[in-house]
């Protein structure tokens, strides 16, 4: 279902509503067309999911409220039933994870509730949710999404409870699950109901699933793939890793097929992937009227989330790195979406202009800032190859760098009048920044270093890292090398931070050593005259860790 480029101009400058008052005062509504349920705090800020989509239905005219972290159906009723429908997220991180560490310890701190303080979000919250907005409005049309749904749509290994667990439509029972990056969905999805449609008619859009306990019917041209399902995964720890490599291989929006996982007592649908956003359509979400703050509600408590992104810059979405343990590129595609370089200089202005503004753009990246304008030509024909990453096991000569372009973009920004420095603090994959070449790396080192690079080398055992899908060791010591030369020539100060992961499955099989260990032997002034630090990841049957979030 086409939708017209999201117009931002003429939105009211205020974050959405929460209750009645706000509802009716600042934007003159009696009631909503559409309810958000996060598991976060509301920030209005284009790094938190639930704004972004509030923002964008905004945008198409839709009177949206949003409610944070319900404590019960009182909550929910605050605004009355929704005309639409009922969007819930558990939030920004999977909500096991914000309530506990890998290690299963609970958190001393949420960094996306009000105060930081712990526990305001239930465990497993999409399924918490969806079932009290079920209790609440009856026949209410429910829709999950988020990091939570999106990578819990299959039959899928819970580290928490040490088994496997259904789909998350199984356990939910909401009426539709969109997976990905949600914007083309719900605005497709809100057009829909609004038109008449029942939602199971709207079963067929892309980047979604949906539960049935009919047998689904198959388009002759569009065969669907039968994944393995609850009763043969529970038996054979083998069909898992099989089946999540069958799941991965369909996750591109160009080749992609419909897959269908039976869950014993229903099946899970998923259509072929949504496409990712063109720069046009990015740009324009980016200049919606994001006030950058708390809401109001929280402003006294303030969310420490918040602190870590307020003066930082999103340059693309996406990730071409494929790692076997991340939650990046399962959820944000392989295939890159950039902004254009006026639209995030229309951001650095707005951003330099407001109160208390120090002149320093704390991060110019996303998920890996060195990939900023690579593309692929297959990608817009072909999508993202099936037989290979375009990283792993090296390089792909037809992935285009985009090298002069990003360093052009950092050169406009760092040149504003209001604007000091420019850092960036997101990670770097150092495999890239070799091929960059060694004049990159040094306007980096001399430019846009705060501090230490974040590079993630993530093992030192190559038979390790090729189960990760990442680049022998050996590229990380080229690296260092570079680095160090790079570092001699401009006269920088600057460090690398490098992230290991251990526990990762194969890691406990000889020849091996603890990268812990392997660093220490390693240790360099490059990297601070430190020991790498390592951060648990406990293996799944999948080969995955529990999640990117918590390395």
């Amino acid at each position: 279902m086409d939708q017209p480029v999201i117009a931002p101009a003429g939105l009211p400058p205020h974050p959405l509503p929460t209750d009645r008052a706000q509802m009716r005062t600042l934007h003159g509504w009696d009631a909503l067309d559409i309810l958000l349920v996060t598991g976060d705090a509301y920030v209005d800020h284009p790094a938190f999911g639930v704004a972004v989509i509030a923002r964008v239905l905004q945008a198409d005219g839709w009177r949206v409220g949003v409610v944070a972290q319900p404590q019960s159906s009182a909550d929910l009723e605050r605004m009355g039933r929704p005309r639409l429908f009922a969007g819930i997220t558990a939030g920004n991180m999977d909500s096991m994870l914000a309530r506990s560490t890998a290690a299963r310890k609970p958190r001393s701190e949420d960094r996306y509730s009000p105060g930081g303080v712990p526990g305001r979000r239930p465990e497993r919250a999409t399924i918490a949710y969806t079932a009290m907005v079920k209790s609440t409005f009856k026949r209410l049309p429910t829709v999950v999404g988020g990091i939570e749904a999106s990578l819990r749509r299959f039959v899928h290994y819970d580290h928490w409870q040490r088994k496997l667990r259904r789909s998350i439509l199984a356990d939910s029972k909401a009426d539709l699950l969109v997976f990905g990056m949600g914007e083309r969905q719900i605005r497709a999805i809100a057009r829909g109901l609004a038109d008449g449609a029942a939602i199971a008619e709207l079963h067929a859009l892309p980047g979604t699933c949906h539960a049935t306990t009919a047998d689904a019917p198959a388009a002759a041209d569009d065969a669907p793939l039968i994944l393995p399902g609850w009763d043969e995964l529970r038996a054979a720890p083998q069909a898992f890793a099989r089946c999540h490599e069958l799941i991965r291989r369909e996750q591109d929006p160009r080749r992609g097929r419909r897959l269908i996982q039976d869950q014993g007592w229903c099946r899970v649908v998923q259509n072929p992937p949504a496409a990712p956003l063109s720069t046009v359509e990015l740009d324009a979400i980016h200049a919606l009227p994001f006030t950058r703050t708390v809401h109001p509600d929280h402003a006294a408590a303030g969310v420490p989330a918040l602190a870590t992104v307020v003066d930082s810059i999103q340059t693309h979405r996406g990730c071409v790195g494929s790692c076997a343990f991340c939650a990046i590129a399962a959820h944000q595609g392989r295939i890159l979406s950039h902004r254009s370089p006026e639209s995030i200089l229309a951001e650095a202005r707005a951003l330099a202009a407001r109160p208390g503004f120090d002149g320093v753009i704390d991060d110019l990246g996303a998920p890996t800032a060195n990939m900023y304008a690579a593309r692929c030509a297959r990608w817009a024909e072909h999508g993202a190859c099936a037989q290979r990453d375009c990283l792993w096991p090296e390089p792909c000569p037809q992935l285009e760098l985009g090298t002069d372009a990003h360093r052009a973009l950092l050169c406009a920004v760092a040149a504003l009048p209001q604007i000091k420095r420019v850092f960036i603090q997101s990670g770097l994959r150092h495999d890239l920044l070799l091929a960059q070449g060694p004049d990159f790396l040094r306007e980096l080192l001399t430019h846009h270093a705060c501090g230490q690079f974040k590079v993630a080398p993530e093992h030192a055992d190559d038979a390790v890292l090729a189960l990760m899908r990442k680049p022998p060791w050996a590229v990380f010591q080229a690296f260092l090398a570079a680095f160090h030369r790079a570092r001699d020539a401009c006269g920088a100060r600057a460090g690398l931070r490098p992230y290991l992961i251990a526990g990762h499955p194969g890691a406990d099989r000889p020849p091996g050593r603890p990268p812990a260990r392997r660093s220490a032997e390693r240790r360099s002034p490059a990297a601070g005259g430190r020991t790498l630090v390592c951060r648990s990841a406990p293996a799944r049957p999948d080969g995955h860790a529990v999640s990117g979030d918590d390395r």
